[in-house]
C-alpha cells in the first residue's frame, strides 16, 4: 500500500499524466493541489499578490509548485 501511496503522490506532483491511474482522478488531484498551492501562498505574500494580481501570481505559484514541489 505505501508504494501505490507514493506512485500516487508521485503523479500528482508531476502534473503530467500517468497510465497507472484514472486520468480524470488524476486531474482532479493535480488541479486541487495547484489551487490550494496557489491560495496558501497568496495567504504567506499577500503584497506580492497584490502587487501582481491574480492573472500573473496563480500561473506563477503554479510554476512554483511544479518546479519545487513540497516534500513528503
Amino acid at each position: 500500500m505505501a508504494d501505490s501511496q507514493s506512485r500516487l503522490l508521485a503523479a500528482i506532483f508531476s502534473m503530467e499524466a500517468n497510465d497507472d491511474f484514472d486520468r480524470k482522478g488524476l486531474e482532479a488531484y493535480q488541479k486541487n493541489l495547484q489551487a490550494n498551492a496557489s491560495r496558501a501562498l497568496s495567504i504567506s505574500y499577500p503584497v506580492v499578490y497584490q502587487l501582481l494580481g491574480q492573472n500573473v501570481f496563480n500561473p506563477l505559484s503554479r510554476y512554483f509548485v511544479r518546479e519545487s514541489p513540497p516534500q513528503v
